[in-house]
């Protein structure tokens, strides 16, 4: 069987990570799904932000109270959708996303980065995400049976 789609948050409002970026409500105002040959395939999921491992696509996306929540799909047309798979299976279950701060502040005394507009460029399955609450929820397995005589 192999990881057909995830459901989870990619980012989490107003919780301090590990770089002690803050992700401010605001900061998903704005951000645009991305073209591929004509379609919509949504933003692209790689495997620790690593560009040369792209693993799928985030289908869904919605922004709510909590944060960020995304739906996404291993693509078995793509070269690495098996390191995903098994990666996932085997304990990747944290989410991170990729961006860029447009707007930002900063807090000297605390030491903080409150991100109030990102440009999001993709999002990852990464073992150890900055943002501890950043995890995968829950996935759905595609099976492929057979039902030959």
């Amino acid at each position: 069987m192999r990881v057909e789609k995830f459901f989870g948050y990619a980012s989490i409002f107003n919780n301090t990570d590990s770089v002690n970026d803050v992700v401010l409500p605001s900061a998903f105002k704005r951000f645009n799904i991305v073209k591929q040959d004509g379609k919509t395939k949504g933003i692209k999921l790689l495997l620790n932000h690593d560009s040369n491992l792209h693993i799928g696509w985030i289908e869904k996306v919605k922004v709510d109270s909590k944060g960020l929540f995304v739906q996404g799909c291993i693509d078995k047309k793509l070269q690495h959708s098996s390191i995903g798979d098994n990666a996932i299976k085997n304990g990747f279950v944290g989410l991170s996303i990729g961006y860029y701060a447009n707007k930002f502040t900063k807090d000297s005394f605390l030491k903080k980065r409150y991100i109030h507009d990102i440009t999001l460029d993709e999002i990852s399955v990464v073992k150890n995400p900055a943002n501890k609450k950043a995890v995968i929820q829950s996935f759905t397995y595609q099976t492929n049976l057979s039902l030959s005589p």
